[in-house]
């Protein structure tokens, strides 16, 4: 049996700016709550007509937990860490070719560790296959 991909198909088509992912809409922006010192960010809790919904609910549902549902969705913007997190997209395509991959990829229940450090947090944790 094959295991269900991390991320549904064409789930980038229900962001608001497919190009830009972690971009947040205009409309929803302008909902925001404006940072104060006890929240030093932007924040607004989204509803089912905020063009943000359909990609929470979409990527929720797509491997949706056996009795969990969703709730309230918050979104939260800290204008540092977006400039952050975009700064740092460049230096990781760039450090791209350096690491190019070195072994097929497997299920996490198939894989062997060979390293003793490996071995050893293997041993601690209990993996549980879903599928």
């Amino acid at each position: 049996m094959s295991a269900t991909p991390p991320l549904a198909p064409n789930l980038r088509l229900e962001l608001p700016d497919p190009l830009i992912p972690w971009a947040i809409s205009s409309s929803t922006f302008g909902k925001m709550t404006a940072p104060t010192k006890e929240t030093p960010y932007k924040m607004c809790q989204l509803f089912p007509t905020d063009p943000e919904w359909s990609f929470v609910w979409h990527h929720f549902h797509h491997q949706k937990p056996t009795k969990y549902s969703l709730g309230q969705v918050f979104i939260v913007h800290e204008r540092h860490q977006q400039q952050a997190f975009e700064h740092n997209l460049s230096a990781q395509e760039r450090e791209v070719p350096k690491f190019p991959p070195n072994r097929q990829l497997v299920s996490i229940n198939q894989y062997k560790p060979t390293d003793d450090r490996q071995i050893a947090a293997f041993s601690r944790a209990q993996i549980q296959s879903y599928f």
